[in-house]
């Protein structure tokens, strides 16, 4: 029974070497809130690269996902390109596994998934890509589901206030229209009203008396016996 056992432990160890890479697993291992807006993602990475080493792994963040801080494991360091994060070192050994952590603010609809594409790259010049959406997918892409403490509400656009009453642009724009021409009728009036009061003097110059109708005091002409003599003005 020893005998075989000990006969069985080489071809183990050599199955587990030569076990495709879906059998590994590079995932969201820990979902950390910070209580700020801020959540700590901590990436697994197991034995994707078969018998080989991994050297480098390089992990794509959601739209508009912003970057606060990033943790290197020993023998690591990382660079930042807008929402890619990329992780060089090592090397990590084939059966060993590694945490690589990154602080971020998302924006996600809670109760969402959020998927974190990756690829891990090898010693020997190959790459595993965990980047499947589709479930059940032999090399899915770490994910985990957004929560109310995990997204940052910062960043989510505010809904629009239908309550409010507010007017929106179409409106807005016809009640500008509306006050433009109801200036401009205000100003005809105006200017219409100007030009009758400035005619009334010239009107009044031109009304003089009659000598030869002269009127009395209550206006009504003056009778006078035939022959009678008009006085001079």
């Amino acid at each position: 029974m020893i005998r075989i056992v000990r006969g069985l432990v080489p071809a183990l160890l050599l199955l587990l070497l030569l076990t495709p890479a879906a059998a590994a697993r590079t995932a969201v291992g820990t979902v950390a809130p910070r209580g700020d807006g801020s959540v700590d993602l901590v990436l697994t990475v197991d034995h994707g690269c078969a018998g080989a080493a991994t050297v480098a792994l390089e992990t794509t963040l959601p739209e508009r996902a912003v970057v606060v801080a990033v943790q290197d494991p020993g023998g690591w360091e990382h660079r930042v390109d807008d929402r890619v994060v990329r992780w060089s070192g090592g090397p990590l050994r084939p059966m060993d596994r590694e945490r690589f952590t990154v602080t971020v603010r998302l924006d996600a609809e809670p109760g969402s998934v959020v998927t974190l594409p990756s690829v891990q790259r090898c010693a020997d010049g190959a790459e595993v890509a965990w980047t499947a959406t589709e479930d059940g997918a032999d090399r899915p892409a770490p994910r985990f589901v957004a929560t109310d403490a995990t997204v940052d509400p910062a960043l989510r656009p505010a809904p629009a206030d239908t309550d409010s009453g507010g007017a929106g642009p179409v409106a807005v724009a016809v009640t500008v229209a509306a006050c433009g021409l109801l200036g401009l009728a205000l100003g005809l009036v105006a200017r219409r009203a100007a030009g009758s009061a400035a005619g009334r003097p010239a009107l009044a110059a031109t009304e003089q008396a009659d000598p030869l109708h002269p009127s009395g005091d209550d206006g009504e002409p003056v009778a006078r016996a035939p022959g009678e003599a008009v006085p001079a003005p």
